[in-house]
């Protein structure tokens, strides 16, 4: 097992001095499919070292990359307004991405990876990635599969910041941008932490042209095969993460979220059927979280099933047994180490007694799934049973026992307004 670069699960120092992969392979002289990994922390924090490929490379014969990427005002700040040299600024860390691909596909070679069968996978911010890249035109034909976890869609527009980070500055946004360039690392992250900058990933216009809806639909049959899905509970530990919120915030930042999820439109008709059905602030907004996820992958799903390549849904439903699994039940993140099959938590929770041979169970045959994902297009070769999304609306309910169910969100679709 050759490990290249490889720093455990150190994420390291926070710097711009980032764009590096690590590359687990088992071997160099055969071609075997590569999995490249984007992984999460909102593009604001995070680190592909987080993340050990070791055993999902041994165990499935595929070759792991994680890559790094500029994250928050580093790699998302819009600085347009700052003049033409700036188009695209709020979608570097995308570019960055990009980069890594190409340089996958000029180089994996050597590390006995092929070119010609690339998979991009993550998981929160790596995820929503990859929905983004669906629709940049400069990485059409660096990936031809994709598995999205837990992701939301970019944003309609990138949140403003030239007259926040001026204001702080006393800078003019034309001399903004060489004030920034003065800065140490350090202050800008700082900056960041100080301004309550969220990066978002968003349709900028320059990098990412088009929501991923509509790039699936653009590219039609030449796109892409997807496997997408979620937690059962995604919103616990993202509501958990800002208990010490009054009320009052938790539902402006629900509102904002939820903007988000309907890609622009309106989301005043779903916030009002969800007021009626949902008691408690927090509850409301623990559920605005999980939808925002939910509906992004039943979409995707849908487009990619009618678009011609093929799209697969699935539900983590693997009952925790750690000491949190009261409070966060089966949370955002909750199935990291089962994708890797480490059984570590990686930048997760720690949920799951590893001992139990259930648990271990779930995590071979799940990273065992999407390996056979990626090395054929589908994964029916572990999966026999899972049927693409439509038109049953077929969902894989991953547990203790793998089980297929059918319209597994018909209440969720309707609150949402999709049926």
């Amino acid at each position: 097992m050759a490990t290249v670069f490889d720093t455990g699960a150190d994420p390291g120092p926070m710097d711009e001095d980032c764009l590096r992969v690590n590359i687990y392979t088992p071997g160099t002289r055969d071609r075997r499919p590569v999995m490249v990994w984007f992984h999460g922390g909102g593009l604001a924090f995070g680190s592909a070292n987080e993340y050990d490929g070791s055993n999902l490379a041994r165990n499935h014969d595929v070759v792991v990359v994680t890559v790094g990427f500029r994250l928050g005002l580093l790699g998302f700040a819009d600085l347009s307004p700052c003049g033409r040299g700036f188009e695209g600024s709020a979608s570097n860390g995308f570019r960055d991405q990009i980069l890594a691909l190409q340089w996958v596909r000029a180089n994996i070679t050597a590390f006995g990876g092929d070119p010609g069968n690339v998979t991009v996978f993550g998981q929160s911010g790596g995820g929503l990635s990859i929905l983004a890249l669906l629709g940049a035109p400069s990485a059409d034909g660096l990936f031809h599969r994709a598995i999205v976890l837990s992701a939301g869609p970019p944003q309609p527009e990138p949140p403003e910041v030239v007259s926040i980070l001026g204001g702080t500055l006393d800078a003019e946004p034309t001399d903004l941008p060489r004030r920034l360039r003065e800065l140490p690392v350090e202050r800008i992250i700082e900056l960041q932490q100080g301004i309550g900058f969220t990066a978002g990933g968003s349709v900028d216009g320059t990098v990412v042209t088009r929501f991923p809806v509509d790039a699936i639909h653009h590219h039609g049959a030449a796109g892409v095969p997807i496997v997408i899905g979620t937690t059962r509970d995604e919103g616990t530990l993202l509501t958990s993460m800002m208990a010490e919120l009054r009320p009052a915030v938790l539902r402006i930042i629900a509102e904002g979220l939820a903007a988000g999820t309907f890609e622009g439109a309106d989301p005043g008709p779903y916030l009002s059927r969800l007021d009626a059905e949902i008691d408690g602030d927090v509850e409301f907004h623990t559920r605005v979280w999980t939808d925002h996820f939910r509906r992004t992958a039943t979409r995707v799903a849908e487009a990619a099933c009618a678009a011609g390549p093929g799209g697969w849904l699935y539900r983590f439903d693997l009952e925790p047994t750690g000491v949190l699994a009261d409070e966060l039940g089966v949370t955002h993140a909750a199935d990291l180490g089962f994708v890797f099959d480490t059984l570590r938590p990686a930048a997760g929770p720690d949920l799951y007694d590893t001992t139990l041979p259930s648990v271990r169970a779930t995590a071979g045959r799940w990273s065992a799934t999407l390996a056979s994902f990626a090395r054929h297009g589908h994964p029916n070769d572990l999966q026999p049973g899972w049927p693409r999304h439509l038109p049953d609306r077929t969902c894989l309910v991953v547990d203790q026992t793998d089980r297929i169910e059918h319209d597994i969100d018909r209440d969720l679709q309707h609150t949402w307004g999709d049926r």
